[in-house]
């Protein structure tokens, strides 16, 4: 995910306007940075502080690179804070199809067998949701 996100700033460096992927990629990847601080961090039992250099860098520098960023848009639409949420649930699709398939869920990393899976599912794709309406409001499209 930091790469796709890397990419995307080289290109606005290079002036190369790619605001359909930004507008992708950008609540995703905020969504899995602030998650490893919400779900993953408490569970190591050290303090921010302790973290290694991988960890603390790579989550924090996409924070500031989508904030960065997003001041280089045009700016979002109602209809284009759906482009992630369309991204995400055709994922999640296919993930399910491919258990229908082979009758194992893709990576394993979250068990969908019972309810506790599919809740973290829907509460992942409700912050992402959420970060690209932020994004809406934060930078709407002029007209």
């Amino acid at each position: 995910m930091p790469l796709k996100i890397i990419c995307s700033f080289f290109s606005c460096l290079l002036n190369y306007k790619c605001e359909q992927f930004f507008k992708i990629v950008a609540p995703i990847a905020m969504t899995v940075s602030v998650l490893y601080f919400y779900f993953i961090f408490p569970k190591q039992d050290t303090n921010i502080y302790q973290l290694s250099y991988s960890s603390f860098y790579s989550h924090f520098m996409i924070i500031f690179l989508i904030f960065g960023e997003i001041f280089y848009i045009d700016g979002f639409t109602l209809r284009e804070t759906s482009y992630c949420l369309i991204f995400l649930v055709t994922g999640v699709l296919f993930t399910y199809i491919n258990y229908m398939v082979r009758g194992v869920w893709t990576y394993n990393m979250v068990r969908l067998n019972d309810v506790k899976g599919w809740a973290l599912i829907n509460q992942t794709i409700l912050v992402m949701y959420s970060f690209s309406l932020m994004f809406y409001f934060l930078k709407p499209k002029k007209n």
